[in-house]
């Protein structure tokens, strides 16, 4: 009798004792379930389309789990677009507890009622993890209603910024290079093509007699080589000229404004040798030929032409 009620004391304790175990063992794990939890704030949760709403998570945690923090894109959901990101923060909250915090800022430019699901925390410590996930939300986003007959308008008026000096130099200094520039190379150009001030002909000197300009002038001619260089038509033009200034000089016919055909018919008035107006004749007819027949004289024919000019000088 006296061992039953021993062992039915014992028994009371036990009892006792594992119901308290239980109680304390429920509220340690209720502590720690309530150090592990997940906020989601979001203000204002009702925007203007285009507007932005502000987004706070915290995660509020005990100990030093490894956290697994949910994968933000540019989207937060459907219709919800991240706008910017700040960093995770890390806050010390006292008592053990640590308060891990990001912002975000979010915008919309659908109208409409737009849930954001919960965001999923995983921590991890040992080899136990533990899920949390914050609340649902809702975001409502208001159009703007726009009459039919309503003119479009810009939102703000367009703001015109003053120029300031380093503006205008940029465009200023540019320009006053190139206009600079433009003017030395037209400056230069200038002096480096100036027609230098014709030379007084030989022929316009009164002083000179018209046989000696003659002469002169055809010396001249031949040691230009003009023929021997395949520049027959130069040549030509260049006695038939001499020539004719001749016989304008000498014998007082406008020779320059008449043609080949026309001073050979007027120079027997003036001059009745006929060698003399075979050679006058030979030397027009062959500078016409060249002039304006392309014709090209074999060598004997530049050479006569010059011997025949020389010679008509020389002898009257």
């Amino acid at each position: 009798m006296a061992y039953q009620v021993i062992f039915e004391n014992i028994y009371k304790v036990f009892s006792l004792a594992g119901k308290s175990g239980l109680r304390v063992l429920l509220l340690l794990s209720a502590h720690a379930l309530a150090a592990q939890s997940a906020r989601f704030e979001l203000y204002p949760d009702s925007i203007l389309i285009g507007q932005r709403s502000m987004v706070t998570i915290e995660l509020e945690l005990r100990g030093d789990p490894e956290v697994i923090w949910p994968p933000l894109t540019g989207s937060l959901a459907r219709n919800i677009e991240v706008v910017s990101f700040g960093s995770i923060d890390t806050v010390m909250a006292g008592n053990g507890l640590i308060t891990l915090r990001q912002q975000l800022e979010i915008t919309s430019f659908e109208p409409g009622f737009h849930a954001i699901p919960p965001l999923i925390f995983t921590l991890v410590n040992n080899s136990d993890s533990l899920v949390v996930e914050s609340e649902p939300h809702l975001l409502i986003v208001q159009g703007v209603d726009v009459p039919q007959e309503a003119t479009p308008y810009d939102i703000k008026p367009i703001f015109r910024m003053p120029v300031s000096l380093a503006e205008i130099l940029r465009i200023v200094l540019p320009a006053m290079l190139i206009l600079g520039t433009l003017a030395g190379i037209t400056f230069w150009l200038k002096r480096y093509f100036k027609r230098k001030p014709p030379v007084e002909s030989i022929w316009e000197k009164a002083e000179i007699p018209a046989h000696v300009a003659a002469i002169s002038s055809l010396e001249g001619l031949k040691n230009k080589n003009l023929w021997q260089n395949g520049k027959h038509k130069q040549y030509h033009s260049e006695l038939t000229f001499i020539i004719r200034m001749y016989i304008e000089k000498r014998f007082g016919l406008h020779a320059l404004e008449m043609t080949s055909g026309e001073i050979i018919s007027r120079f027997p008035e003036f001059l009745d040798e006929s060698g003399l107006l075979s050679s006058v004749s030979f030397i027009l007819e062959t500078g016409d030929l060249v002039k304006f027949a392309k014709y090209i004289p074999k060598v004997h024919e530049n050479e006569d032409c010059m011997a025949k000019a020389l010679d008509f000088v020389w002898r009257t």
